[in-house]
């Protein structure tokens, strides 16, 4: 069907034309841009540092394949089903071949030029360990053709009903077999056979699996949400993103630590803005993210002024994001019913920034720690931290956020 086919494709245009607009928003948020390149160039050297440091009898090609083999069974779909369509599309589903073989082509494009990145990132290890540029260049070949399986499989997946589970640790131990084969012993014509042999089985045991089963309809809107959230979220580092819907986690374990804020009017925006981070599931899981991603960094890099720019970057991309958590509230009715003046609001987020600020200092003071074995660096990391935390919570963002936010 011409129409659906169409819809989908208009439906893709919006939505690169939208994304287009946040990265020309972000590319012009003052000094953002300059901070991702130096994280970058961090990256590389904690990448080169590993590399002198993994062991010459380390077997690389189970790292690359358990890093592949994840990107691969890692993989989506892109069908930009909307909640609306439950009510209007559902009864043309007979007619949505066209729109979902159309997703189905973009998202395997989209897939295989992620998978290749993957791939190029492992090029200086696998050229190092493995082989040389053409037998790598045959093997992203491989890997390319075992992405299109993936996200069929993955397609299929989707529309069963119970015990995806097991069928994505199948597709899990199918990837790490071929992608395990491939890279210890090469692409030599036996392997051929044998991929295409257990691509073929596969691919039959997913057809009948889903034979004359329904789009999953409500699975795919769910999907999109995350995605649009997951994107939105991300773009929440360096601008303000109106489209975010809020994704509450419950995480019991962390009521202890809220319930130690003390019980006052003083603190009311404090327990609101600290629960909201707490039972976030963007921004607690940037916060520990960008906490896990530095650490490993600061213990790669090769000498202490890199630590010490990794340690300060790392905070600074931390800070950046965490004022998102009051426009969660931005316009919640009960803010306005609050016998509270507009200024606590200010007051109760500030402090939370400085406390969450405070505490990612002190681990990646410890991390710090690890790398230079320096009671005295890692010293003057804590001082450095907390300086930060203090400048940023208590002087920064008072005057880059007004009160009423």
């Amino acid at each position: 069907m011409t129409d659906a086919r169409d819809l989908f494709y208009s439906r893709l245009a919006a939505s690169w034309a939208k994304g287009l607009r946040y990265f020309l928003l972000i590319a012009g948020n003052g000094g953002m841009p300059v901070l991702l390149v130096l994280s970058g160039i961090l990256l590389y050297d904690a990448y080169a540092a590993f590399l002198s440091w993994l062991p010459e009898s380390f077997p690389a090609y189970v790292l690359i394949a358990a890093f592949i083999s994840a990107v691969l069974t890692k993989t989506s779909v892109r069908t930009f089903i909307r909640q609306p369509d439950v009510v209007f599309l559902l009864p043309l589903e007979h007619h949505m071949g066209a729109y979902f073989r159309a997703s189905l082509i973009y998202s395997a494009v989209v897939q295989v030029v992620f998978t290749a990145v993957a791939m190029g990132l492992l090029l200086p290890l696998y050229r190092v360990r493995i082989g040389d540029e053409a037998s790598f260049a045959v093997s992203l070949a491989f890997v390319a053709i075992f992405q299109l399986w993936n996200v069929y499989a993955y397609w299929q997946e989707l529309r069963l009903t119970h015990g995806r589970g097991k069928h994505i640790a199948f597709r899990f131990a199918v990837n790490v077999l071929l992608t395990g084969t491939l890279f210890y012993g090469g692409p030599h014509p036996l392997y051929t056979l044998m991929a295409a042999f257990m691509l073929l089985l596969a691919t039959v045991h997913y057809s009948r699996l889903t034979q004359g089963g329904r789009f999953p309809w409500y699975r795919l809107v769910d999907l999109e949400r995350k995605r649009r959230n997951t994107l939105y979220a991300l773009t929440g580092f360096f601008v303000d993103v109106p489209h975010l819907q809020q994704q509450v986690k419950v995480r019991p374990w962390l009521a202890p630590l809220l319930s130690r804020i003390p019980f006052g009017q003083k603190n009311t925006y404090l327990y609101v803005y600290a629960r909201t981070f707490a039972r976030s599931g963007d921004y607690w899981s940037l916060y520990v993210r960008l906490t896990i991603v530095t650490a490993v960094v600061m213990a790669f890099v090769p000498n202490v002024y890199a630590v010490l720019a990794a340690y300060v970057i790392g905070l600074v991309l931390t800070g950046v994001q965490l004022p998102g958590v009051a426009k969660k509230h931005a316009h919640s009715i009960w803010f306005k019913v609050y016998p509270l003046d507009v200024q606590s609001r200010m007051n109760g987020l500030t402090r939370l920034v400085f406390a969450l600020l405070a505490v990612q200092s002190v681990l990646l003071a410890f991390a710090g720690l690890l790398s230079t074995a320096s009671l005295k660096f890692t010293a003057a990391l804590l001082a450095v931290g907390w300086v930060f935390s203090y400048v940023f919570s208590y002087v920064y963002l008072p005057s880059r956020l007004h009160p009423s936010r």
